[in-house]
């Protein structure tokens, strides 16, 4: 089936909090399809809720993008890869999406040689080693560029070109404490608002075969950013706005033509995936490597409902796919008083390999 894709590239106001006791530093794509449901209600597009729930659109998380003059770098989170005793914690976070296909390659090569990837040293250069699974011995190596700070993963060439050697760092944490004066009693208490304000712009993918729907969703996008998604909202937090900022071409066209699944093999999720029961069925939990997240804690405009607690394959986990019509999963709330059934939709845009 043929997927129209679009690219949204968005600004923050000011920041966001997402996520339950602490924000998540990722804006993850069930929060974006979840906020897409909730505006779509308040304006009676049900036809979209619809399309949203039976995965008619998939998207990604919202990721930084990598400004230095002319077309921008889309990034993402490195993949979860092993890590071997010479690497240095939190050296490497990024990639560009070029860098991600070819470690999506060189997976699959791995793969028919028999081995498993690892990533055996970062410095001005990051190389990878596909070991064999029983005498761990070294069977082929691939080595990538590291350019920017923070540092980053590129390919030599085109795609390194448009990495600034200095950059600030994307993402800040912060923590805010505030007063507030009761007007009758003209009591006064503390209270504390914290965040992760964003330096760069973000970027957001969506797949449809209807292109019709993926306007449509982009003017739900916007109303969103107008009310703003997360915490704190009143606070001035999660508002945003649509801005168009030129793309690299080789970005878009990694997206076009990597995000669909022809065959079983290694995919880069884009955005989470649940670990529930039977998802062994589709995905080859063995051959996985993965980043994990737990999803826990209360939703609802008044906190009225909690959510399961679930195991997550995060945004940056490598799986194996099995079989490649998967990929989509609804869950739905029940909660107690009330006529309705929260969902969470699950239906991630991803990556493969050649």
């Amino acid at each position: 089936m043929i997927q129209n894709i679009k690219v949204i590239t968005v600004e923050f106001n000011v920041g966001y909090h997402v996520g339950w006791s602490r924000s998540e530093e990722l804006i993850d794509h069930v929060t974006i399809l979840r906020s897409l449901i909730s505006i779509s209600s308040l304006v009676q597009a049900q036809h979209v809720i619809n399309e949203l729930v039976k995965g008619g659109l998939k998207a990604t998380a919202l990721l930084p993008v990598h400004v230095c003059g002319g077309a921008v770098k889309l990034l993402t989170r490195l993949p979860a890869l092993p890590q071997g005793p010479g690497v240095k914690k939190g050296r490497l976070k990024w990639s560009t999406l070029m860098a991600i296909k070819h470690t999506l390659d060189f997976l699959a090569k791995c793969e028919n040689l028999g081995g498993f990837v690892v990533l055996k040293s970062v410095d001005e250069e990051a190389t990878f080693e596909c070991r064999d699974r029983s005498t761990l011995r070294r069977l082929d190596e691939e080595r990538f560029k590291i350019k920017g700070e923070p540092a980053l993963l590129c390919i030599e060439g085109d795609d390194c070109e448009h990495i600034c050697t200095e950059h600030r760092r994307y993402y800040e944490y912060f923590h805010e404490v505030h007063t507030r004066i009761d007007r009758v009693t003209g009591s006064a208490d503390v209270y504390r608002v914290s965040g992760v304000k964003v330096h760069t712009p973000l970027w957001l993918a969506m797949t449809s075969p209807s292109e019709s729907l993926l306007n449509e969703v982009i003017k739900v996008l916007g109303v969103l950013g107008d009310i703003g998604v997360g915490a704190y909202k009143s606070r001035g937090l999660g508002r945003f706005k649509l801005v168009d900022l030129r793309i690299a071409s080789e970005d878009l066209r990694i997206l076009e033509s990597h995000s669909t699944i022809g065959k079983p093999g290694y995919v880069y999720l884009l955005g989470s995936y649940p670990l529930v029961n039977g998802v062994e069925q589709y995905i080859d939990v063995s051959r996985t490597y993965c980043y994990q997240r737990v999803l826990e804690g209360l939703s609802g405009d008044t906190f009225s409902y909690r959510l399961p607690v679930l195991r997550l394959l995060d945004i940056g986990s490598v799986i194996y796919l099995r079989d490649t019509t998967k990929l989509h999963y609804i869950l739905q709330i029940n909660v107690e008083g009330v006529d309705f059934k929260p969902v969470i939709v699950f239906n991630p845009v991803i990556m493969c390999a050649s």
